[in-house]
């Protein structure tokens, strides 16, 4: 299964004042308005060709691009889910997926769920 949420053409007066400092859009990093319908077809068309990627060669092509554009890697992140918070220094990603994050007390935590933000 995959989630993926996007904001694509808001606004900063439109995010909330407890996610204002760290929320953004795609309209808000390009400085300009996206076509929805654009998007979610140039999506689609990258999600089928990974998965076809991922279904001929495995995973590790796949990991090692997820890896070479994960600005979070090597950076202190907070996860949320369900109300429980994990902070700590996002290490990678395992053979399954899920972000490895090293905790405060150097214990690896394997998150395969939830909202991911780099800590500023």
């Amino acid at each position: 299964m995959l989630g993926i949420g996007l904001n694509v053409n808001m606004k900063p007066y439109e995010f909330t004042e407890e996610i204002i400092d760290s929320a953004t859009s795609l309209a808000m990093e390009t400085g300009r308005d996206i076509s929805r319908e654009y998007l979610i077809i140039h999506l689609y068309e990258n999600l089928e060709k990974w998965y076809k990627k991922l279904q001929q060669k495995g995973f590790k092509p796949v990991k090692k691009r997820w890896l070479e554009l994960a600005p979070m890697i090597g950076q202190k992140v907070q996860v949320v889910f369900k109300g429980e918070l994990i902070k700590g220094t996002a290490t990678g990603i395992d053979n399954d997926g899920h972000l490895i994050v090293l905790d405060k007390n150097n214990r690896e935590v394997k998150v395969s769920t939830g909202d991911a933000t780099i800590m500023r």
